[in-house]
């Protein structure tokens, strides 16, 4: 009877062993939808993983090579390193909306890597794949904490690749003195009113139809997007009023143009006759245009500079330069779009090992065209391991770069929930823009204004 319990209890053992040794519980297990993944799982050497990445094209007709020719030498580069990953490359439009991608993966069909468009989002739990557990804890430590931070929801929903925090361009008025990392409100208004009065003209070359322009200011005022990650709104209406009673007060001091429409399509005509001291808000293209005609971006011999300037060139005379909006808050808040790379699966699941063999291509791809764009756009690559090179081949000096690289230590994002992200962009568009013009025309006050956006009806919105 002994010899019985014993070996019964053997058994028990041996097949719990079994079991255990199959089944692996100490290994992670991502849950994506109605599928399990190990992300541990190793890649077959022996077999060929057929990856299809989505990416967008990228206008950048200063830069050569162009986007798509330093896409095509990286994914080269990768296939020699790993010849049984074939990368498939989908070059979507630049114009295109993220309608296709939207629909692609509702229905299961998403491509395995996608470059993500309008910045770092969560489409679909059910289809895209946490990624924290495909980075070994060297690379977790090389992306950049605001990057991370950006790209995290309570797990890693893509690849950080590069950071493009808001920025302002100011006009030097006296080369011989340094501009300060970050201007108050007040210093703001104290140097646009004297440009105004040796100018005769406004201080602020401004777009005030352009969503970003209040959202940077609220968000330098409270540290805080719109929307929070649970859908609230974070802007409080003392803050949404403050802010827009400091605005007016340009408007009424003639330091914005009170024609705001007028204002929106005149500003480069007004800042390059002197007649503003300041361009805001900026993009990439803008940025390039401005940085350009001033002269920052030729070489100390005339000749424009290509986009593979090896060294930053330090012999141009300084004409204007960068700088973020005013600081409101206590911190220095800067607004940023933070861009990476995501990995779906498909409803027809091609296995762990597929999975994989997708999060490393887009890892790489995250790390070096992510180095690459970031110098072409006057943004942070999200890599730590990226910086020299950044440094390196920067058309600028590099005393700018690393205040560039200061300002992104404090990147406030939009939210990373897509419907969150997406609803927010509408609400600016819709109701906070068109409002805000109102108190600026003396047709609304800034306390209802702060009351309407501060209240505004999340959950309405999201039904619509």
């Amino acid at each position: 009877m002994a010899r019985k319990r014993m070996s019964a209890v053997l058994v028990t053992a041996a097949s719990l062993a079994v079991v255990l040794l199959l089944w692996k519980p100490w290994m992670p297990r991502l849950k994506v939808g109605a599928v399990r993944i190990n992300p541990r799982v190793a890649i077959n050497e022996n077999k060929d993983y057929h990856i299809t990445v989505w990416d967008y094209e990228l206008l950048l007709p200063w830069s050569k090579p162009s986007y798509e020719e330093a896409l095509k030498e990286r994914v080269e580069a990768f296939h020699r390193e790993h010849p049984n990953i074939i990368i498939h490359v989908i070059q979507r439009p630049w114009n295109e909306d993220d309608g296709p991608l939207r629909d692609a993966v509702e229905q299961g069909e998403a491509p395995d890597v996608v470059n993500m468009p309008n910045g770092i989002g969560l489409l679909s739990p059910e289809f895209q794949v946490p990624l924290q557990h495909y980075l070994s804890p060297d690379q977790a430590d090389d992306l950049l904490p605001a990057a991370r931070r950006a790209a995290t929801l309570r797990h890693l929903w893509a690849f950080p690749s590069h950071i493009h925090p808001a920025r302002w361009i100011i006009r030097v008025q006296d080369p011989a003195v340094e501009l300060p990392v970050a201007r108050t409100w007040d210093q703001w208004s104290e140097a646009l009113a004297d440009n105004r009065t040796k100018s005769g003209g406004s201080g602020l070359a401004v777009n005030v139809l352009d969503p970003d322009f209040f959202r940077h200011l609220m968000i330098s005022a409270t540290g805080h997007s719109l929307l929070g990650d649970d859908g609230t709104v974070q802007w409080t209406e003392a803050d949404i009023e403050k802010v827009a009673k400091e605005v007016l007060t340009w408007v009424e001091k003639g330091l914005i143009p009170a024609d705001v429409e007028k204002a929106a399509r005149s500003r480069l005509a007004h800042f390059w006759d002197g007649k503003a001291l300041a361009v805001a808000p900026t993009n990439p293209w803008l940025l390039h245009h401005i940085l350009r005609r001033a002269g920052m971006l030729d070489s100390p011999a005339g000749g424009s500079a290509s986009g593979d300037a090896s060294k930053p060139l330090k012999s141009v005379e300084r004409s204007v330069y960068w700088t973020p909006p005013p600081q409101i808050g206590e911190k220095l808040w800067i607004a940023a779009d933070i861009y990476g790379y995501a990995v779906f699966r498909q409803a027809k699941y091609k296995g762990d090992d597929h999975t994989r063999a997708a999060a490393v291509v887009a890892a790489y791809l995250s790390r070096e065209m992510g180095s690459w764009v970031a110098t072409r756009t006057f943004s942070v690559p999200a890599h730590q391991s990226s910086l020299e090179r950044w440094l390196a081949e920067s058309l600028l000096p590099e005393a700018d770069m690393r205040l560039l690289l200061q300002w992104c230590e404090n990147a406030v994002p939009p939210p990373i929930d897509d419907r969150l992200a997406r609803l927010e962009a509408r609400i600016m568009t819709e109701t906070v823009v068109p409002k805000l013009v109102a108190v600026l025309k003396g047709e609304m006050s800034a306390s209802h204004f702060a009351r309407e956006i501060h209240n505004v009806p999340v959950s309405a919105w999201l039904r619509r």
